[in-house]
C-alpha cells in the first residue's frame, strides 16, 4: 500500500516526510514552521505563517548549538550568564545553553545514566525540579529545561509563547542532547507539551512519569479559567501585577519550608517586567484556544500505553486534584501505579519531591 496523506496519522506523516513521502502537515506537526513569525489570528484561533519549508533536521543543524556553561560563568563565544542569581545551595547546577537563531534556551543536564527529561509549566522553570534532581544524585542523568521567556532563558524576537511553540524548542532539545530512550517527567502545561511530543515520536521514550497535569480538550471550568486568566482581566494581572509568579506559586505550595523568601523570590525574579510576563498569560488564554490540539494529543495517547506509566498525584492541588481526572488519565493508562499525595498541592515537587524521584526510579528500574 502506497503511503499518502490520508493514510498517515500526524507522527506517521512526519517520517513519511523523512522518507519522501507525500504528506500533509498537521496542526501538531509545527516543527516545520518557523519559531520566530509572528502570529496570525484567523477564525478566532492561532496559527503560524510557514517560513521555512526545510526539513527539521537540516534547519535544527543550522540553527541549534549547544554549549555547557559553568553556574555563574561564561563559555566560549557569546557570553552567557545567569539574568538574576538564585541561591547557590538551592540551585547548585552547572548551566547549560540550547541556542537558535541568536535566542537560547536555558536548561540542567546533572549526573548519568538513563536519561530523564522533566517539563514545567505555569510560570515555573527548571527550578522547580531541583530537589527531584537531588534525589535522583547520579542514578541517572537528568535534563530539566526552562522554556523560552521562563526562567534563565532567553525571549526570542517575535515569539508566541505557546504549548506549539515550547514543543518545538523541546524536540530540538531532544535531538541535540542526544536523548534516547528516556523517561519523562509532566506537570501542568509539561504534559500537553512533553506528551504531544511523546506521541510523535514514542520509540523516543522509554517511560512516563506523570504529575498533576492533563492532555485532553478543556472542561467548563477549564475553560472559565481561561477566560478569565486568559483574557483581560487575566493580561491586566499577569502582566501588571506579575500574579501567577507572585500569588498562585506561594498558594500551590503546602509546605510552609518551601515559601520561603529566597524560594520564592526564585518564581518571581525570572518575570522583572511586564512584556517578561507575556508567556505567563498566554498559557492560560491557551487552555481553549489550543482545544484541537489537546483533543489530538488524547487521540494518540494509546502509542504510549505498553510503556512504564507511573502517577504521582497531589490531591490538594485545586487544578486537578479529582479522582474523575486521574479515572480519565487511567482509561488511556489501565493499571499504572498512582501515588497520591493527600496534603500536597499544585506544586508538588516543592512538597513532595521525595516521592517524585521514587516514581522516576522505579520507572527506570522497568525500562
Amino acid at each position: 500500500m502506497v503511503a499518502t496523506d490520508s493514510t498517515l496519522s500526524f507522527p506517521d506523516r512526519r517520517v513519511a516526510e523523512r522518507r519522501g513521502l507525500p504528506s500533509r502537515r498537521s496542526g501538531l506537526d509545527r516543527r516545520d514552521q518557523s519559531i520566530s513569525v509572528p502570529l496570525e489570528r484567523r477564525g478566532g484561533g492561532e496559527r503560524r505563517r510557514v517560513a521555512d519549508r526545510r526539513s527539521w533536521t537540516e534547519r535544527r543543524r543550522a540553527s541549534a548549538t549547544t554549549r555547557p556553561v559553568p553556574a555563574g560563568g561564561q563559555g566560549t563565544g557569546a557570553p552567557r550568564t545567569r539574568k538574576f542569581e538564585v541561591d547557590r545551595a538551592e540551585y547548585p547546577f552547572a548551566d547549560r545553553w540550547l541556542e537558535r537563531r541568536g535566542s537560547a534556551l536555558h536548561y540542567v543536564d546533572e549526573g548519568s545514566g538513563p536519561p530523564v527529561l522533566m517539563l514545567h509549566g505555569n510560570p515555573t522553570w527548571s527550578f522547580l525540579y531541583r530537589n527531584v534532581i537531588k534525589q535522583l544524585g547520579g542514578a541517572c542523568r537528568s535534563i530539566a529545561p526552562d522554556y523560552p521567556g521562563f526562567g534563565l532563558s532567553d525571549h526570542p524576537p517575535g515569539y508566541g509563547y505557546t504549548p506549539q511553540d515550547h514543543a518545538e524548542w523541546i524536540h530540538a532539545l531532544i535531538d541535540d542532547a542526544g536523548l534516547k530512550r528516556f523517561v519523562l517527567v509532566v506537570q501542568d502545561w509539561g504534559g500537553p507539551i512533553g506528551l504531544s511530543i511523546a506521541v510523535e515520536r514514542p520509540d523516543d521514550v522509554a517511560g512516563l512519569v506523570i504529575l498533576n497535569t492533563w492532555a485532553w480538550p478543556p472542561d467548563p471550568r477549564m475553560v472559565v479559567f481561561s477566560l478569565i486568566m486568559g483574557g483581560p482581566v487575566g493580561k491586566y494581572l499577569h502582566l501588571r501585577r506579575n500574579f501567577f509568579a507572585r500569588k498562585i506559586v506561594p498558594s500551590g505550595i503546602a509546605r510552609a519550608e518551601r515559601r520561603t523568601p529566597a524560594i520564592l523570590k526564585a518564581y518571581t525574579d525570572p518575570f522583572p517586567t511586564p512584556a517578561s510576563r507575556t508567556g505567563t498569560w498566554v498559557f492560560p488564554r491557551a487552555i481553549r484556544r489550543s482545544a484541537a490540539w489537546l483533543a489530538e494529543i488524547e487521540r494518540q495517547l494509546p502509542r504510549l500505553r505498553a510503556k512504564p506509566v507511573e502517577f504521582v498525584w497531589a490531591m490538594k492541588d485545586l487544578a486537578f486534584g479529582r479522582e474523575p481526572i486521574l479515572a480519565r488519565w487511567l482509561s488511556h493508562f489501565p493499571g499504572a501505579p498512582v501515588d497520591r499525595l493527600p496534603e500536597a498541592k499544585h506544586y508538588l515537587q516543592e512538597d513532595e519531591p521525595e516521592r517524585v524521584a521514587a516514581a522516576v526510579k522505579r520507572v527506570v528500574a522497568r525500562i
